[in-house]
This record gives C-alpha cells, sequence and structure tokens, in this order.
C-alpha cells in the first residue's frame, strides 16, 4: 500500500512538478552577467535593482553610461556585452526566440547556443539574426546607422525599410544607412 501511495503521489505531484519547472527554465533563459559602473535597469517604465544572475524578461530596458558595460548570459557558453553608452531592450525572450531592439551603442553578441533558437537584433534600420555564430552590432542614433561585423559563422540581415537581404561571412563587415549598404572593405554601394 506504501509503494501505491508514494507511485500516487510523484505521478501526480512530482513529476509534473518538474516538468513545469523545465518549462519555465527554457522560456526565460537571459540572465543578467557582469555590470560594471553604473547601469540603468528599467522594467514597465519603472527603474528597478538587478544584479548578477537574475532573469531578465521581455521589456526590460538597459542604458550603460560612461565607463560602464554590461554582459547578458543565455544558454550555458552564449553571452552579449553592451558597451559603454549603449541602450537596449529584450523585446523577446521565448523558447526559440531571443531578441533585442540595439536603441543607440555597441553589442557584441557570441552565439554558442543550439540551432533552434535564434537571436535577433532590431535597430532602427535593420533587423539581425543568426544561430550559432559570433559578431557585432553597432547603432548610431544620431546618424542612423548600423554597423554589423561578423567574426564567426554567417549572419542574415534585413533593411528597415525595404527589405534588402544582406548575407554577412566571417571577416566581413557592413554599414547600413538610409537603406544603401557601403561595404567597408572596398567602400563600394552595391
Amino acid at each position: 500500500k506504501r509503494f501505491l501511495f508514494v507511485a500516487l503521489l510523484m505521478t501526480v505531484f512530482i513529476i509534473p512538478g518538474l516538468f513545469l519547472i523545465n518549462a519555465l527554465r527554457s522560456s526565460n533563459r537571459l540572465f543578467l552577467g557582469k555590470t560594471v559602473n553604473h547601469v540603468i535597469f528599467t522594467v514597465h517604465n519603472k527603474t528597478v535593482r538587478l544584479k548578477q544572475g537574475d532573469r531578465l524578461q521581455k521589456d526590460t530596458r538597459i542604458q550603460t553610461k560612461e565607463d560602464s558595460t554590461c554582459d547578458i548570459q543565455y544558454a550555458k557558453k552564449a553571452a552579449l556585452h553592451i558597451y559603454e553608452g549603449s541602450e537596449i531592450a529584450v523585446t523577446e525572450n521565448n523558447k526559440n526566440l531571443i531578441s533585442f531592439m540595439l536603441n543607440k551603442g555597441k553589442m557584441y553578441i557570441s552565439e554558442n547556443i543550439n540551432k533552434d533558437t535564434r537571436i535577433t537584433i532590431f535597430t532602427k534600420n535593420a533587423y539581425i539574426y543568426a544561430t550559432g555564430t559570433i559578431y557585432s552590432v553597432a547603432y548610431n542614433k544620431s546618424r542612423v546607422e548600423t554597423i554589423v561585423k561578423t567574426f564567426e559563422g554567417t549572419i542574415h540581415i534585413e533593411t528597415i525599410p525595404g527589405g534588402k537581404i544582406i548575407i554577412l561571412n566571417a571577416g566581413e563587415e557592413v554599414i547600413i544607412t538610409d537603406e544603401k549598404q557601403i561595404d567597408t572593405q572596398t567602400g563600394i554601394l552595391p
């Protein structure tokens, strides 16, 4: 009788609880990493205090001031580094899509995660996405200019507006401004 009671208890409470915990972990996989100096966090237009290891939710905004940086961890080895003078927002955070809006500044993305999760970065004039690669995105708000550099792998860029698709391979860089893509290696407009 005791065995049946334990089996029933596990079936009704423990096993479903483990599945729920695993589902919650996989649905919100962004964690605050190391921060240096003054970083401002805003959630739903309210300034909040976050510490290393805290989960980042959709609609979290991060501002780094002069001489400050911030890291965001996702998956086991992957990270996103936000440079000084930057402002980003978490726009999506679920199992298949992690998305950021880069309003100004620069970020470095090391994407060593599984191929089922897409990391996307939006700026005012570009939509950048990739899986399993390393790249950086810089956005100059005053010039409405996006600079994308690929260090490893391949990334896809779609211009906004216009929808022109650009594929960047390792070692390539592109500057997007006013829907014109300037190849920084040759200085030629396509």
